[in-house]
């Protein structure tokens, strides 16, 4: 059986103006108002969350944090109390504290004895 479909083959075409056409572009540097207006934003953000109080910025993140783990931080229940005391600095210490008492408690209970 012969193909009835056969590849045109490859045409190069010729290059007929090599030059650039403009080059302000390559004069024109954009970069350095993006930079500049991005600094600005920052210096301006950091100064509104230095004028913040400390408690209503731990009580804006605790909230955004809340909304990330699916939980309406307005909502009182037993979700958000195991959530704000999952969340606390001090439990993954006091997890690893009971972990540990727990072990020596077993190693105690059960020591190998020699046979």
């Amino acid at each position: 059986m012969k193909p009835t479909l056969e590849a045109p083959g490859i045409k190069l075409l010729k290059l007929t103006y090599d030059k650039p056409l403009t080059n302000f572009a390559f004069f024109f540097n954009l970069r350095r108002y993006t930079k500049k207006a991005m600094r600005e934003a920052a210096i301006a953000a950091k100064e509104a969350l230095d004028r913040e109080h400390p408690k209503d910025r731990a009580t804006r993140l605790f909230a955004a944090r809340a909304r990330l783990a699916g939980l309406d931080p307005a909502a009182a229940g037993l979700r958000m109390a195991c959530f704000r005391l999952s969340t606390h600095p001090w439990f993954e210490g006091f997890v690893l504290f009971l972990i540990c008492v727990s072990g020596a408690v077993l190693v105690r209970r059960y020591r190998l004895t020699p046979s």
